[in-house]
């Protein structure tokens, strides 16, 4: 059965949806039932987890036609880091890398590491975007400790 359950994390509060033991779900039902799902929580983050391949292959094909990323868990992975499925630009996959390599980070501190790399000239204004918009989709963390935004990678540990 699939269920919810809100996951305590340092960053957010997560919504999680366990998909264990959903044996068939068409890319049409996730396309009109779930993906919605992931625009109604806003910011906040949702995870989905437990998807056999063959609902995780229609899930991907629904995001594609949604263009839209999630964040998902593979059934031998209940802790750590989630991996995002569905389409993403690549600058936005690099300020995901980056957030990994670092933890956690600042549009600042990104800006200071990236701006002396000939393969990628980053002004501060696209970090702040980037990692804005990944936040809008419910794919990073955000704190705010002083005057900017801290951005993290979603954990669950």
């Amino acid at each position: 059965m699939l269920f919810t359950r809100a996951v305590n994390n340092k960053h957010a509060a997560i919504l999680c949806f366990d998909w264990s033991g959903i044996e068939v779900a068409t890319a049409s039902y996730l396309r009109q039932a779930y993906v919605p799902v992931f625009t109604f929580a806003g910011a906040s983050p949702v995870i989905t987890s437990g998807l056999n391949q063959s609902i995780q292959d229609d899930l991907e094909f629904a995001l594609q036609a949604e263009g839209r990323p999630i964040l998902v868990i593979s059934p031998k992975d209940k802790r750590g880091a989630p991996e995002f499925i569905g389409p993403l630009d690549e600058a936005y996959v690099q300020a995901l890398l980056a957030l990994e390599r670092r933890g956690e980070a600042t549009a600042t501190s990104l800006f200071e590491e990236y701006k002396n790399r000939s393969e990628s000239s980053i002004g501060k204004t696209a970090w702040i975007n980037r990692l804005n918009r990944l936040f809008e989709m419910g794919l990073v963390s955000r704190t705010k400790p002083g005057k900017e935004y801290r951005y993290a990678r979603i954990q669950l540990s």
